[in-house]
């Protein structure tokens, strides 16, 4: 598979302003509302990967994953885990996988983990 442009990921159409969409949006909900936006676009990317956009998908989930991690605390919702169990069938199991490990909030490394591997796994590559 040939190398994932990091435009791909983060395009640079969202880097052109000094105050980014994505940051915009994290000062403009509260923390619950911008932790859903950022889980909510790792499970888009999970269920979609395999059928549209392959290892970019992945990539993509990943930098949600990342963004959550890296600007808030975790919260920890034992109904979204339930959630997650029910939602299973549906998706591989790493998939469902990583999802249970994100919202546990106490295995966001093991996300990672499973996501990177993934990543790997279908041609792509990880950038830090």
């Amino acid at each position: 598979m040939n190398e994932i442009n990091k435009d791909q990921i983060n395009p640079s159409y969202y880097n052109k302003y000094d105050y980014k969409p994505i940051d915009f949006l994290k000062d403009l909900f509260y923390k619950d509302q911008f932790d859903a936006y950022c889980i909510g676009n790792v499970i888009k990317y999970l269920c979609r990967w395999r059928d549209k956009g392959g290892v970019v998908d992945l990539q993509k989930a990943r930098w949600f994953l990342l963004k959550k991690i890296r600007h808030f605390e975790v919260y920890k919702g034992l109904e979204a885990i339930d959630s997650c169990v029910k939602f299973r069938a549906q998706l591989g199991e790493r998939e469902a996988k990583i999802i249970e490990y994100m919202l546990n909030g106490s295995s966001y490394k093991d996300a990672i983990k499973v996501l990177n591997e993934l990543i790997v796994e279908n041609g792509g590559t990880i950038d830090e």
